[in-house]
């Protein structure tokens, strides 16, 4: 029986495993996963399915970990358009609110910088009559700003760790 050499091994079959895997084979090195149940049947199959751009670490100042956040996000935007889409949240600012509209425009602003040249669209704001016809649902009872921005979302995970472990 032949044994098999191996340049890495990674424990763990989800899709950071499978991610990490196909990075460290693209770079020439022989590389082995190994997973005790199906692949990403654990916290990758549980997940929200949403990839975000680190926009709440703005507010600590980790501007490297957004950046580098928004980099992963645009790549799967690029190479998985089939899986990885575009998301948009809306996010309303009301009278009292602990982050005023200046704040969280400018906030949004940086992240949008922070962006390598974009899949994603830009932020973008609307005014009180535009966020009714768009989401009637959001109450406008001492609204100060909506805005919407965009994370994005994998459609299927598990198809997506599969496709990285091929």
């Amino acid at each position: 029986m032949a044994t098999a050499t191996y340049d890495v091994i990674i424990i763990g079959g989800g899709i950071n495993g499978a991610a990490t895997a196909a990075s460290v084979a693209a770079r020439g090195y022989r590389t082995l996963v190994l997973e005790q149940d199906d692949f990403a049947s654990g916290t990758t199959s549980a997940s929200t399915k949403l990839i975000h751009g680190g926009l709440r670490y703005l507010e600590t100042g980790d501007a490297r970990l957004v950046h580098e956040s928004l980099q992963s996000r645009e790549r799967l935007l690029r190479e998985r358009p089939h899986l990885v889409r575009p998301m948009g949240f809306i996010l309303p600012v009301y009278e009292g609110d602990p982050r005023p509209p200046w704040y969280v425009r400018s906030g949004l602003a940086l992240y949008d910088l922070l962006s390598p040249r974009k899949v994603s669209p830009w932020h973008s704001s609307f005014s009180e009559r535009e966020l009714q016809r768009f989401e009637p649902s959001i109450s406008t009872d001492h609204l100060k700003a909506a805005f919407l921005y965009h994370y994005a979302q994998v459609w299927s995970p598990e198809r997506l760790t599969l496709e990285y472990l091929a």
